[in-house]
């Protein structure tokens, strides 16, 4: 695949190892040995064949040979002599955050170096906050966590992005300036994204638009993502789907009002309107669809959707008929008794009476 080829090329311009995990071994129809020939078009040689790539054959359906590719991995890290530091500044990255209705933002991270430890003072994209507690992959509480270790950080002033620098300072101060720094040149970058001309947007509601607008609240990144990108393959020739927001929390009194000035809907995966949100709704009647599950909220998104689209009358021949004959019935009405030569003729469908190429009765 394409994403596989460039995944392989960037490794190699970066001059790093690759170890090669060649999944759905499990199923019939696999055949690995095809898929270590492809490899070697682009350079890929496994070790078993004299070449010095280490490849493992998975499955993630039946757990198949996972052992042996964590193996494999770590024979590699030994082999480059793989160490990061336990001191120093802490330095990770964010895997997912989410907001937790009881205990607030929850990221979850992996330290790269140095140390975490209950008490630490983070920076977080442009988040920020003393660590409250430190959970692990069992979700039982620890006290630090080194170098490649996962951890639930509970602590920061908001949710961050999946793929946030995670940096570690020795008082709040220098990290809340920074994080109020970065949050000021987020919002800028929003309200110029989001900026409204009214003209434009008193244009836009008087025209025949196919445009419509979005703001996209879930509960975590990934959820947010999955949600967007969904909408997003809504698009076609008759949708334009815009996305006018995002982020992660509940459904807010300041989305009602741009969605009510955008005419725009509202979408929410596994988070609520705040209670103060849910009056501004009813007050603006703001189209809002949210729920537990995502494809029973784009089953009611399409339909909300097309009610904002103004769709041509499109034509669908069913079938074709000829008369064979004319009376009158009762109420002196015209009745044509006509035999099916094509497709079908239903209830309620609109016939079209043509004659020598001329269309001389529709109903």
């Amino acid at each position: 695949k394409d994403q596989t080829v460039e995944s392989i090329k960037q490794a190699q311009e970066a001059g790093v190892p690759i170890v090669v995990a060649i999944s759905k071994v499990d199923k019939p129809e696999a055949n690995t040995e095809q898929v270590k020939q492809a490899l070697m078009q682009y350079d890929v040689m496994p070790e078993e064949w004299g070449g010095d790539n280490l490849i493992s054959e998975i499955s993630a359906k039946s757990g198949q040979g996972v052992d042996g590719l964590l193996e494999n991995i770590l024979l590699q890290a030994e082999i480059l002599d793989c160490k990061a530091p336990t001191d120093g500044q802490v330095r990770g990255v964010v895997v997912e955050s989410r907001m937790d209705k009881y205990r607030g933002p929850i990221t979850t991270l992996l330290v790269q170096s140095g140390t975490l430890k209950k008490g630490s003072v983070i920076l977080a994209g442009a988040e920020y906050g003393k660590v409250r507690n430190l959970l692990d992959d069992h979700e039982k509480q620890i006290k630090q966590a080194g170098p490649g270790t996962p951890v639930e950080v509970l602590g920061l002033s908001g949710c961050t992005k999946s793929g946030d620098l995670v940096l570690g300072f020795k008082t709040e101060k220098e990290a809340k300036q920074i994080s109020s720094r970065r949050q000021k040149e987020n919002t800028e970058v929003n309200l110029r994204q989001n900026e409204l001309d009214p003209k434009a947007l008193f244009a836009q509601l008087n025209k025949k638009s196919h445009d419509v607008a979005y703001i996209v609240r879930a509960d975590t990144h990934g959820s947010l993502e999955a949600m967007t990108m969904l909408l997003e393959q809504m698009n076609n020739e008759w949708i334009n789907v815009k996305i006018l927001n995002q982020g992660v929390g509940p459904i807010s009194t300041s989305d009602c009002d741009m969605a009510a000035l955008a005419n725009a809907i509202l979408v929410g995966f596994n988070v609520e309107p705040q209670p103060a949100a849910e009056k501004t709704i009813r007050e603006k009647d703001v189209v809002s669809v949210h729920g537990p599950v995502i494809y029973d909220i784009l089953d009611r998104l399409k339909v909300e959707t097309l009610r904002k689209v103004d769709l041509p009358d499109i034509e669908e021949e069913r079938g074709r008929a000829k008369v064979k004959a004319t009376f009158t019935g009762k109420k002196r009405q015209l009745v044509a008794g006509c035999e099916v030569t094509e497709g079908k003729m239903e209830l309620n469908n609109v016939l079209r009476v043509v004659r020598d190429g001329e269309t001389v009765h529709e109903g």
